[in-house]
Order: C-alpha cells, then sequence, then structure tokens
C-alpha cells in the first residue's frame, strides 16, 4: 500500500513539474509578442522620432525597413538556438533567450531621439532590434517544442494552443496598453515621453520571466535521445536529410506569418486608406485578440479530436477566396464592422495555428526538431518582415488599399499548397504495409 501512495505521489509530481513547465514556457510567448506588437503599432510615433523626414511615406518606409531587420535577424537566431537546443537541451536556451529580450526591450524604451544624438540613435534601435529578432527567433518555436514534447500526440493541438493563446495575451496587453497611452496623453506627449513607457514595462516583465525560468525542466523525449553534443550536427542533418520538409515547413508558414504580421500594419493601413481613428483600431484589436485568446483552447480540442490537415487545408482555401470581400466590409467606415472584421482575422489565425505548431512538430525527429521548427519558422517570417514596407511601396503606386488582401490571399493559397503535399504525402505513407516510415503519418 505504502509503494502505492508512493507511487501516486511521484506521477503527481511530474504532471505538477510538467504543468508548471508548460505555463513557464507558454508565458514567454506572451513577452516576445507583447515587445514586437508595441513596436510595429507605434510606427506613427517612432517614425517620427528616429526617422524624421520631409516626406511622411519615406520615413513610413524607413520606419518598417528597421522594423523588418527584427525579423531579418530571426532566422539566425532561430538556427542558433535551435541547434543548441538540440544539442545542450532546451533549458538553458530559453534562460538565454529570455534575458537578451527583456534588455533589447528595456534600452529601445531609454533610447534618445534623432534629434538628441542624430544617426546614432536610428543605429543604436537597429541593434536593439536585431536583439529582439535574435532572442525572438528561437522562443516561440522552443516553446511549441517544449510543450509538443511534453504532450500526448492527441493532445498536442490543445496544449499548444495555450503557447498561441498566450502570444494573443501579450498582444492584447500591448494593445491596451497603447489604447490607454491614445487616448490619455496627447499626441505630442507621446512623442516627446509617452512612447517609452509600453518599453520599459516590456523589458521589465522579460525580467520577472527570467528569474521564473530558473525553474524550467529539461523534457524527456530530449533526455531520452540522450545526445552526443560533441558530435551531433542538428543544421547538417536538416538540412542534407530533410530539404523536404523544411520546403513544406515554409509554404505552411506563409499565412500564418502574413496574417501576423498584417495584424501590426493594421493602425497604419486602416487610418490611412479607410479614415478610422488609432484609438478605435487598438481598441478593435484589444477586442478581437481576446476573442482569440478565448477560443484558442476550444479551437485546440477540436482539431485534437477531428483532423489537424482537414482544418488547416479548408481554412487556408478559404481565406483565399473571401479575403477581399472581407476587407471590402472596411468601407463601410462602421466601428461595428471594424470589430468584426478584426474578430473574423483572428479566427482564420486561430484555426490555422492551432493546425500548424503540432503538423510542423511532426515534420522532424526529436533530435533535430528545435532546429527545423526554428529554420522553417523563421526563414518565413523573415521574409514576411518586409511586407509592410513592400505594402507601403506598392499602396503608394497604386494607391487602392485592395492591394492587402490580395497579397494575403496569395499567402493562403501558398500555405493551402503546402497543406495539400503534406496529405499527400500521409496518403502516400499510410499506403505502406508494416512499420510507417514517416512521422507525417501522425498528423491526422
Amino acid at each position: 500500500m505504502a509503494f502505492s501512495r508512493g507511487g501516486k505521489m511521484q506521477d503527481l509530481n511530474v504532471n505538477e513539474n510538467k504543468q508548471n513547465t508548460i505555463f513557464l514556457a507558454s508565458l514567454g510567448s506572451a513577452i516576445e509578442y507583447y515587445d514586437f506588437v508595441v513596436y510595429g503599432m507605434l510606427a506613427k510615433y517612432l517614425k517620427v522620432i528616429f526617422f524624421p523626414s520631409y516626406d511622411d511615406s519615406l520615413s513610413a518606409l524607413q520606419f518598417f525597413s528597421v522594423f523588418a531587420i527584427g525579423y531579418i535577424a530571426r532566422p539566425l537566431g532561430g538556427m542558433v538556438a535551435g541547434v543548441l537546443g538540440d544539442r545542450f537541451g532546451r533549458r538553458p536556451v530559453f534562460l538565454s533567450l529570455t534575458i537578451m529580450m527583456a534588455i533589447s526591450t528595456i534600452i529601445i524604451g531609454l533610447l534618445p531621439s534623432y534629434k538628441g544624438i542624430g544617426v546614432l540613435a536610428p543605429l543604436l534601435l537597429i541593434l536593439c532590434r536585431l536583439g529582439q529578432g535574435l532572442s525572438f527567433g528561437g522562443e516561440l518555436p522552443g516553446a511549441a517544442t517544449i510543450v509538443a514534447e511534453l504532450s500526448p500526440l492527441q493532445k498536442r493541438s490543445y496544449r499548444i494552443s495555450f503557447v498561441v493563446a498566450s502570444a494573443s495575451v501579450g498582444s492584447v496587453i500591448a494593445s491596451f496598453v497603447l489604447f490607454c497611452l491614445t487616448s490619455f496623453l496627447a499626441e505630442s506627449d507621446i512623442v516627446a515621453w509617452g512612447w517609452r513607457i509600453p518599453f520599459v514595462m516590456g523589458g521589465v516583465f522579460g525580467l520577472l520571466l527570467f528569474w521564473a525560468r530558473h525553474h524550467l525542466s529539461e523534457t524527456s523525449d530530449f533526455q531520452a535521445e540522450k545526445i552526443d553534443s560533441r558530435t551531433h550536427n542538428p543544421l547538417k542533418q536538416l538540412v542534407v536529410g530533410n530539404p523536404a520538409s523544411i520546403l513544406v515547413g515554409v509554404m505552411l508558414t506563409m499565412f500564418i506569418s502574413g496574417m501576423v504580421i498584417g495584424n501590426l500594419y493594421f493602425p497604419f493601413y486602416m487610418n490611412k486608406y479607410y479614415d478610422f481613428p488609432e484609438k478605435n483600431i487598438y481598441f478593435a484589436a484589444t477586442i478581437s485578440l481576446i476573442f482569440a485568446a478565448l477560443i484558442l483552447p476550444v479551437m485546440g480540442r477540436l482539431v485534437d479530436k477531428y483532423s489537424r490537415i482537414f482544418i488547416m487545408k479548408w481554412a487556408t482555401f478559404a481565406y483565399a477566396g473571401l479575403s477581399i470581400f472581407l476587407f471590402n466590409l472596411l468601407s463601410y467606415n462602421s466601428y461595428d464592422i471594424l470589430i468584426l472584421f478584426m474578430m473574423i482575422h483572428q479566427l482564420f489565425i486561430v484555426m490555422v495555428s492551432c493546425c500548424y505548431y503540432p503538423i510542423m512538430m511532426n515534420l522532424l525527429p526529436v533530435n533535430i526538431r528545435y532546429t527545423g521548427m526554428g529554420v522553417c519558422y523563421n526563414l518565413t517570417y523573415a521574409v514576411m518582415g518586409m511586407l509592410p514596407a513592400t505594402l507601403t511601396i506598392v499602396l503608394t503606386r497604386f494607391e487602392t488599399p485592395l492591394v492587402m488582401p490580395i497579397v494575403l490571399s496569395a499567402l493562403a493559397f501558398i500555405s493551402f499548397l503546402g497543406v495539400c503535399w503534406v496529405e499527400k504525402i500521409t496518403k502516400k505513407n499510410e499506403a505502406f504495409s508494416g512499420v510507417r516510415p514517416h512521422a507525417l503519418t501522425k498528423f491526422r
């Protein structure tokens, strides 16, 4: 009897430790997304502070180019974090990423303006954005990897939904902070000093998370691999042995990355082309992100119960067909329509996210999983990081707001083709008798 009670107590301790690890792994996404959303949504003010110019379009282009630098740095961050995580473990990498993000964000909040120190101000901003990009490149792929490795296959979508929900919560906090900022401070006060508040807050949150993550434990999947860190080369094994998986992973990431970065471009885009006040845009974004955070666990359970491939396939196909219609709703210039649009936009992100991460987790084995996830995810986000600058150029040239839904439709169709490819490989592998040859057979 004593042995039985001891065994139950040990199981409870293991489960509690897993839950704490999942919580701490998920929480980092909130901080990371908070920091990136704050930078993107403060475009109107930061472009004046760091990139003053007689030409507003040129100033915006310079700002969004620096915005893209954070995303361009992500593949390097994801690759380095993935290689180190696959060689030495998930925990030490997570701690390093957390402190890098916190310090980079605090420094942005303390930077002098262009008027204060001239061209050195945007140069320092670029360095900080590099720090944010490097850390962000390994954070979310690492969080998804850890949570997936701590979850049975039939619960992966549900548990990973909390990682994505955490990102939504971070975005909610960022949107709400900016809503308060624009509601209670005059524009001149925001430009003078108010813009610093969200960055300093984000840095402090990051430092608190760094302290909390000292309680993280290593995943059992990684420990079971018994990897020799002296000889293991996950990047070489990924590129040489799994090139098709990289291509599929990039295609799958195209839509979700375009939608997320599109969120950050909305305040600039909707204010300029649909005359929505920025305060209303921030509030609508906050409502939609709360909606996303609430329905993510529900959608995660549905995806686990039914088919990840099926849901992601038809979600991307539907968006490709409906995008122009959805954006046309904004022409009514109604506040209620704006909120509805934002919620529909988030609904598509939720559906695809709950399918995307578990599918990606099954693309590659444990010993190169973190590296593979980091490379596929961040290579795509690096390219998509140029989306705001590209949209600014194209919109200035053609002067039609329909450019944005057309671009997002194209990205959705690319991801649709990627899911079809995964489905084809799955069916082909399931046709084999005996042992299934690849993890892709587990996606359904």
